[in-house]
Parts: structure tokens; C-alpha cells; sequence
């Protein structure tokens, strides 16, 4: 006998990867709905106010400075965050992206002028910012919240409905937010969609193996500092591991943990060949005060930010764009840039019909009209 959907939900039958089917099928039908009813909302147009939209970053900024002791709480379960890292990598990341937002969200919806070209005068060119519609946002578990809520800040102040799907592996942020945002934002615009594990232990299974991954990290390395690690906390000290191979696994992947592996290079040329032979970073940190070095390291590497002096410090400045190159990831946000990412530049020309000053381009063609079009075309 195999599982049947029904108006109240799921009949289980003893066919496991039945069950895991209709779950599934279930799930597809709740996300089409979720969408379908957001999509109904965007198409009332009220979302593409800008009383609307003043209001829901308002909302959520009240949702982030009066839930942070909650926030605090999830993030601590999840991650082991202390109060001071929730504060200053995750709330008020975000608080000081809608405070900056809101400030000049006005200047930025403005139509942009375009000069146009002399045969098409009076017209006059322009672009206007509209809304993309319903928008889906994914985020990772290393920052859960601002890499959730950062986005959200940029697609509500675009116009846009939002679906928000927090990732799994951070359960209890998700929850917490899956219980919060309905609280404070429009519920006909916003949504959260926790998903679904296959099992309950499956967070727990993929955070071992994480913690599995790293720990074998250590051993292609010389441990300078550090080192320890508690598996039953699923702890692992801050870690410097020098004498590291350029092909080590440790530098064959993205690290996602506590471990900084050293690698020596024998001038800025070798190390420049290094960096330009790999996958181009998220951001490229570089402690150096001679300018020369400063230049070519600007200037002969890409990458999605460049940090001299101070490492993340770029994420705090809210008018300074977010993002990858490449394998590091596509598009940018934060401030003005959340708004382009997260709308549609519309491009309008305005001409009148009189006098019409593109005859010439009319058949037929006379040697007249070729004069005028070499002259103003």
C-alpha cells in the first residue's frame, strides 16, 4: 500500500521511500502555493510603495533590537556564539545596513537621466527601478542571521515579496526566525521556509562530519598554535599550521572552521602566481604598509573585496558592495548595490511625436538624408 495525500495531510504506510515521496510531493505543493500567494500580493502593487517599504525595514529593525536576547540564545545553541560575536557580526551588521538604507533609499529609487544623441533630440532618456517580483533567499549556516536578514533588507527595499529559506544546519536560528519574522513583517509578503531533514540526527550527522573534515585538516600542517579539540563538543581551538604544501587539502578548499594555514613564498611575484593559479577569492587581506605592494596586489589579482590592515572590516561599511568572483560566488549587495541586485533597470525613452527628427532613418533613402545621417549619427 503506498502513501496517499489527503486535505489533512499525509497517510503514513509502512513503504518508507513511499513516505519520502509524498513528503516530498507535499512539500513541492506547499512551496508552489507559498509562492502563488506571494506572487498574488506583488501583482496588488502595494508592496511598490515606499510607505510600504519604509515600513517593513523599520519592522525589521525593531525585530532585531528587541529579539537579540532570543537571537542571542539561538545562535549560541547553534554555533556557540558569545553575545559580544552575535551583536557585532549579526545584528548590528544588519541594523546599520537598514539604518543606512533607510537614509537614502529616496535618493536611490530616483530615475537616473541619460544624455541622448543629438539625433533623437527632444527626447529624453532615463532609467527607472522596478521591482523583480518574488524573490527566493538561501542562506549559509556560518552566519545565519545577517546572511539571511542582510538580503531580505535589499529585496524589501527593492519592492519585492520574499521567500526565506534559512539553512538547516544552523535549527534552532531557523526557528527562531521561521517564529519572528511573521511577528513584525507583512505576512502576505515575506515568508520563512525551514525544510525539512531526512531524519532529526541529520544536522547532528552533517555537523560531525564537518567537525571529522577539519580535525583530519590538521594533521598537513606544522601546529603552531592551538590544536586541541573536544569531539563530544565538536570543538576545535583557533589553529596556525605552518610548513603547509601549496597542494595540501587544507588549501584545496574552502576551510569553514577555526584553522589558518601558513604558506611561505619566496617574493611577490611567486606569490602573486600562487593566488592568480587558483580560484579567485571572496576577499584577498593584506598586511603590508609598502605602497608598491599595496598596488600590484590591487591591481594583478581579482577578487570579490581587497582588505588592507584589517580583515572583514569591508562588511561593516554599509555603502561598500558584498560579494564573489567566479567560484566565490556572483553578484553583490549591501546598501545601494541590495537595491540593483534586487530590481530591474528599466530603460525608458521619451520622444515626442512632433516634430519627428528621425525621418532620415524613413525610406527612401536619399542622398540627403545620408548627409544627415553621417552628420548627426
Amino acid at each position: 500500500m503506498r502513501n496517499q495525500l489527503f486535505a489533512g495531510g499525509i497517510q503514513d504506510t509502512a513503504d518508507a521511500s513511499d513516505a519520502a515521496g509524498a513528503n516530498d510531493v507535499a512539500e513541492a505543493n506547499d512551496a508552489t502555493r507559498t509562492v502563488g500567494r506571494l506572487r498574488e500580493t506583488f501583482a496588488t502593487g502595494r508592496t511598490r510603495s515606499l510607505v510600504w517599504r519604509r515600513r517593513q525595514l523599520n519592522a525589521l529593525h525593531a525585530l532585531l533590537t528587541e529579539q537579540t536576547p532570543a537571537l542571542t540564545e539561538a545562535l549560541r545553541r547553534d554555533l556557540g556564539k558569545s553575545p559580544v560575536e552575535t551583536l557585532t557580526s549579526e545584528v548590528r551588521l544588519v541594523t546599520n545596513e537598514i539604518d543606512h538604507t533607510l537614509r537614502h533609499l529616496h535618493r536611490w529609487l530616483r530615475p537616473q537621466r541619460v544624455p541622448v544623441p543629438a539625433a533623437l533630440l527632444p527626447a529624453r532618456a532615463r532609467t527607472v527601478r522596478e521591482p523583480l517580483g518574488v524573490v527566493l533567499i538561501i542562506s549559509p549556516w556560518n552566519y545565519p542571521v545577517q546572511l539571511s536578514l542582510a538580503p531580505l533588507v535589499g529585496a524589501l527595499a527593492a519592492g519585492n515579496c520574499a521567500v526565506l529559506k534559512p539553512s538547516e544546519l544552523a535549527p534552532a536560528t531557523s526557528a527562531e526566525l521561521a517564529r519572528l519574522l511573521p511577528r513584525y513583517l507583512d505576512q502576505d509578503a515575506v515568508t520563512v521556509v525551514e525544510g525539512r531533514a531526512r531524519s532529526p540526527d541529520y544536522s547532528r550527522i552533517i555537523n560531525d562530519r564537518h567537525f571529522e573534515r577539519l580535525t583530519a585538516l590538521l594533521g598537513h600542517g606544522r601546529v603552531v598554535t592551538g590544536g586541541g579539540h573536544d569531539r563530544a563538543a565538536r570543538y576545535i581551538a583557533p589553529t596556525v599550521l605552518a610548513d603547509v604544501e601549496p597542494d595540501a587539502p587544507v588549501m584545496a578548499e574552502e576551510i569553514f572552521g577555526p584553522l589558518l594555514p601558513i604558506l611561505r613564498m619566496p617574493d611577490l611575484d611567486t606569490a602573486l602566481t600562487f593566488i592568480n593559479a587558483h580560484d579567485k577569492p571572496l576577499a584577498l587581506y593584506a598586511f603590508t604598509t609598502d605602497r608598491r605592494t599595496r598596488r600590484r596586489l590591487l591591481t594583478e589579482t581579482s577578487s570579490g573585496a581587497v582588505g588592507f590592515g584589517l580583515p572583514n572590516a569591508h562588511l561593516t561599511v554599509p555603502g561598500l558592495p558584498f560579494g564573489g568572483v567566479g567560484e566565490s560566488g556572483l553578484g553583490r549587495y549591501h546598501g545601494r548595490h541590495s537595491v540593483e541586485t534586487f530590481s530591474n533597470a528599466k530603460a525608458v525613452l521619451d520622444k515626442p511625436l512632433f516634430p519627428d527628427t528621425v525621418r532620415a532613418v524613413y525610406p527612401p533613402f536619399t542622398t540627403a538624408k545620408e548627409r544627415l545621417i553621417r552628420r548627426f549619427m
